[in-house]
């Protein structure tokens, strides 16, 4: 079976591709395929703007990394999503210009069933509150990437829940209602020995102050973007002899108020 000079995984893309072009997404045909199998029908066919509405037939337990942005999610399917243990990263960002509402609740059990879970990219949903964070923030130790941007009912009670992660790297936080209370939080944390990347553009509420302790506190930081943020000067972060300098900070961009 595995013998004809390369060509089994040009047959197999062949049949992936032709279940997709026939539209073969129906749970009662989906549930026979092998796991990998789903998984790879699923990825092409939200390639090809195909089967948003139908993300729950694709699930299985051992799924590690779920990827579907720009899809029909509804609760239900959170709820299905919530029964994948193994997930390690998970993206559900909604399509440009446009805005996910799911229920709080179904959110909470969701991230409160994903212990395995290392990133997660959940931008533009209201229902992503400062108690489902902190439902995250516990029951996911491991996290070490997150994009919470454009979920503006996040406050600074979210930031605070960050703080506890002893993994996290990266952190969009933009357009959010953060402000300094956050930052403050985030630098006394045990988050601020790994944070290495932390984006906080249209954050209106915070300060040079707050910035000023962050960029101090987070040894390891080396992207930092705050745009348009009208509170934020820059004037303290970029002259000689700054924290900033002192800590050698990669790539820094902010925009000016004049």
């Amino acid at each position: 079976m595995f013998g004809y000079g390369g060509h089994i995984p040009s047959l197999y893309s062949m049949s992936v591709q032709t279940l997709v072009d026939l539209n073969h997404f129906e749970v009662t045909y989906v549930q026979n395929l092998p796991d990998i199998v789903k998984e790879d029908v699923l990825n092409l066919a939200l390639r090809n703007g195909k089967a948003q509405k139908c993300i729950s037939n694709f699930l299985h337990p051992n799924i590690k990394n779920l990827h579907i942005n720009e899809s029909t999610i509804s609760n239900d399917d959170l709820h299905n999503i919530s029964r994948c243990k193994k997930i390690r990263s998970l993206q559900m960002n909604p399509p440009t210009q446009h805005q996910y509402n799911h229920c709080s609740l179904a959110l909470k059990q969701l991230f409160t069933s994903l212990p395995q879970l290392v990133k997660l990219h959940v931008q533009r949903n209201q229902g992503v509150t400062d108690d489902v964070l902190a439902a995250l923030t516990t029951h996911c130790p491991l996290l070490q990437e997150l994009d919470v941007s454009g979920c503006h009912t996040l406050s600074d009670r979210s930031a605070v829940s960050l703080a506890t992660l002893h993994n996290l790297q990266s952190a969009n936080l933009s357009s959010t209602s953060i402000g300094d209370e956050s930052l403050l939080a985030m630098a006394d944390g045990v988050c601020s020995q790994t944070l290495t990347e932390v984006i906080l553009n249209n954050c209106v509420n915070i300060t040079d102050k707050s910035l000023n302790v962050l960029i101090n506190k987070c040894c390891n930081l080396s992207i930092l973007a705050c745009g348009n943020c009208p509170k934020v000067s820059g004037d303290n972060h970029l002259g000689p002899g700054s924290d900033l300098g002192k800590n050698k900070k990669k790539q820094v961009t902010w925009t000016f108020y004049f």
